[in-house]
């Protein structure tokens, strides 16, 4: 079946969160968002509105954001080298034993630990939000250049993983072929 379809959402006091993902007939998915929605919504002064502007008197309720309970992220990294440039595979996983989501998960590359990251460079995906159980793989694709100091593949520093709310992180991998 294509087209989009919601998820069912999971209500807390405050917010709910709705997954949406869109299907073309093959399966696959070609869109997945997520929308955190308040119970509170947005007053708006309609009265002190004008052509440019319409104030806002009380804002959505997103507080519940701030407070996502802290959620291990299981981390795979590998890395090839093809033609003139490095390609690093991170896979994302949240064990099903997880008892909250993974909410926006950003992952990043630095040459060294600590150091600048690795610009320019291209994913395939950002800012993921995984469910428990659930797996995303991502893919990076950046200029090997011999002005700049090369990415040690089996030195490398593991991907950095952040989000939204408490992440801890355990990393596996970072081999690769040259």
């Amino acid at each position: 079946m294509s087209g989009c379809s919601p998820a069912t959402s999971k209500n807390t006091r405050r917010a709910s969160e709705y997954p949406l993902v869109c299907k073309p007939a093959d399966g696959k998915p070609m869109s997945r968002n997520v929308y955190w929605l308040s119970t509170q919504t947005d007053e708006l002064d309609w009265a002190h509105s004008n052509w440019y502007l319409t104030p806002v008197t009380r804002y959505a309720d997103l507080s519940p954001l701030q407070s996502l309970p802290t959620v291990t992220s299981e981390v795979r990294a590998t890395m090839r080298h093809e033609g003139a440039e490095d390609i690093a595979t991170v896979t994302l996983t949240v064990p099903p034993s997880a008892k909250a989501v993974a909410f926006f998960q950003q992952v990043s590359m630095k040459r060294t630990a600590g150091g600048e990251p690795i610009l320019p460079i291209l994913w395939s995906d950002n800012d993921v939000t995984l469910w428990p159980g659930e797996s995303r793989t991502l893919t990076a694709h950046f200029a090997t250049s011999a002005a700049a100091a090369p990415v040690r593949h089996r030195e490398s520093v593991p991907p950095s993983l952040r989000g939204a709310g408490r992440t801890r992180r355990r990393v596996r991998g970072m081999g690769g072929t040259r």
